[in-house]
């Protein structure tokens, strides 16, 4: 597929424009030149070539913002601007984090829910398939509602996570461990009974 002309002229003015910035930032290094002054021409060189790449430039268009400023040759900060998304439920408070925070929030949400399920399908099973005792209703309830509270634990555990990212605050405890680590002793428990028991 060929180009047009008027596209065509456009195209080679811009390179001709980068490829005489990039010879000014060669002439500078050669000749010793302030390192910010030479990153300022590498933006105008990067700032020239935009429209040709796929990927975030790799030098700040703007000046230095001091010592959180990212290292040369890293991404931009995602933000809302460049990744906007639907608020969250429950309502949001404070600044959007980064994206990759929160889709391993939701990640952990759904590891979460899987459990859940796991758990309520296990109690099924068990009702279905052992024969009918005191301990098998026992344990099969048990992990039935365990699961749901587990489902009810994640929702909550995201909400807190996602408020404590939003808001720079630090994450909230795993306190929910040694709770399902009981609960899955007590349920193992009750399964030796249900083996063990005619």
């Amino acid at each position: 597929m060929k180009m047009e002309q008027e596209a065509t002229t456009a195209v080679l003015n811009r390179l001709r424009r980068a490829q005489g910035q990039l010879a000014g930032v060669i002439a500078m290094m050669e000749a010793g030149r302030d390192c910010k002054d030479v990153v300022t021409q590498l933006a105008a060189v990067s700032r020239a070539l935009r429209p040709f790449c796929l990927f975030p430039p790799l030098v700040p268009s703007g000046p230095a913002q001091g010592p959180g400023t990212p290292a040369h040759g890293s991404r931009p900060p995602m933000t809302r601007e460049t990744h906007p998304r639907q608020p969250d439920f429950p309502a949001e408070t404070g600044s959007d984090p980064d994206p990759r925070f929160t889709w391993a929030n939701e990640r952990t949400f759904l590891a979460w829910q899987r459990t859940a399920l796991a758990l309520m399908a296990g109690g099924v099973g068990i009702d279905t398939f052992v024969t009918r005792s005191l301990a098998r209703d026992v344990t099969a309830l048990g992990l039935i509602a365990l699961g749901i509270g587990w489902a009810l634990a994640a929702l909550l555990r995201w909400s807190a996570v996602g408020r404590a990212l939003r808001t720079h605050k630090p994450l909230p405890s795993f306190r929910a461990a040694p709770v399902l680590t009981g609960a899955l002793m007590l349920a193992g428990c009750g399964l030796v009974l249900v083996v063990a028991l005619p």
